[in-house]
């Protein structure tokens, strides 16, 4: 029988997801398997995945408005699947009748779901086999209720209970509607084939988690090489999104030191090259090759993306972080309670990036934190992640 995967994606925006799938692809593909993709967000997709041979399709996501009394931001797992749709029972229904459908179309043997909760529900009432693509943020301890995800603000327990008490009613009543059993709590959602997570216990928002199975840090996407500019400063490597309220206080600080930056920001409007103009400045919007930058650089400045940041902290590169949405938040707070970075912002260290860099670039205890967690877990290569993660994957869909 042929391996047929179908790779979903629900949850989440931007390209991060894809550079880490696309090895993984590249890997079951060299194994036999036919593989699909559904995809959140699929601007920029095209020149990414077509040279892979990969067909791709849009997956079915909630368009809906936010409901009335959820937490916004969510303060749990279960006020996430609440924003996006699992606080009706139509809205949750539509979709997962949609992610029914999809599957039946590609015949799947078996699901990687990357941030895909719906795609999970159809799947188990499908009898699918599923297998998790992704980081501990997006499964949430076998407990209940679904724990609290500030902690730097404690939430109350009745107010935890009461929003997995709604998102749970909501996804029995659809298990129901399709003849699937029902679940005692969230968490048990993930009771799937491979539950395995693609991170590392430092950067697992729910650590120590019972029963957490590491696989360690899969490679991104290899993407083009880039050069430095001149100088003799310290090479700062910068990726950015344009809409972050603290990129254009970053990138004047940056155009103010003597150090060498090199700022990947792939949304960045044209008058940046004007405005932040120097010549140990580079912005470019093109994918740069990660690996050469964790190898390169003395420090980074970043938005906090998961995979992004671990791929430059698992080469011992020491950074401050500007998060912007609770999962980068997170791995912000993971890495500055590592010692080996800053966070900016109102639960960081520093409220602006200017003295957060200097701060970081005179630490040498900074520095020293992230080489230690690089040598931590030099044995534990992405290559050897990606070689077992192919292996159970086709195990699976072979079965």
């Amino acid at each position: 029988m042929t391996a047929r995967i179908l790779y979903a994606w629900e949850l989440g925006g931007n390209l991060g997801h894809i550079g880490q799938f696309i090895p993984l692809a590249r890997r079951l593909k060299a194994g036999g398997a036919h593989v699909e993709c559904a995809l959140a967000y699929t601007g920029g997709v095209a020149a990414l995945l077509e040279p892979e041979g990969l067909g791709w399709t849009q997956a079915p996501v909630f368009r809906g408005g936010k409901p009335k009394g959820i937490n916004d931001p969510p303060l749990s797992y279960a006020d996430i699947l609440l924003l996006m749709g699992y606080a009706d029972q139509k809205d949750l229904q539509g979709m997962v009748g949609a992610w029914r459908r999809l599957i039946e179309l590609i015949g799947p043997t078996l699901i990687l779901a990357d941030h895909a909760p719906t795609a999970i529900i159809a799947a188990r009432t499908l009898g699918k086999a599923v297998m998790l693509h992704g980081t501990g943020f997006y499964t949430p301890p076998d407990i209940a209720p679904t724990p609290g995800m500030r902690p730097w603000e404690p939430t109350p327990g009745p107010i935890l209970a009461a929003s997995e008490k709604r998102a749970l009613a909501t996804i029995n009543n659809v298990l129901a509607a399709f003849g699937a059993a029902p679940l005692a709590r969230i968490s048990q959602l993930f009771e799937i084939a491979e539950t395995a997570l693609n991170t590392l216990p430092e950067l697992d928002p729910y650590a120590p988690r019972r029963g957490g199975r590491y696989w360690g840090l899969p490679p991104s996407f290899a993407a083009a090489a880039f050069e430095w500019p001149p100088g003799e400063g310290p090479r700062i490597f910068g990726y950015l999104r344009a809409g972050i309220p603290a990129a254009e206080p970053a990138l004047t600080a940056l155009s103010q030191t003597r150090c060498r930056a090199f700022i990947c920001c792939p949304d960045a409007p044209p008058a940046w090259r004007e405005r932040f103009t120097a010549p140990h400045l580079t912005i470019s919007t093109q994918p740069i090759d990660l690996s050469q930058a964790g190898r390169e650089a003395d420090a980074a400045i970043l938005y906090a993306p998961h995979v992004t940041t671990a791929a430059l902290l698992r080469q011992g590169v020491p950074m401050v972080l500007l998060p912007q949405n609770l999962e980068q938040g997170l791995v912000a707070h993971r890495v500055q309670a590592l010692g080996a970075g800053f966070m900016v912002g109102p639960h960081g260290r520093f409220a602006q990036p200017a003295p957060a860099l200097a701060a970081l670039l005179a630490s040498p205890d900074c520095r020293a934190k992230a080489k230690a967690f690089a040598e931590r877990y030099a044995v534990v290569t992405p290559e050897r992640v990606l070689e077992n993660m192919a292996t159970r994957a086709l195990q699976l869909a072979s079965a």
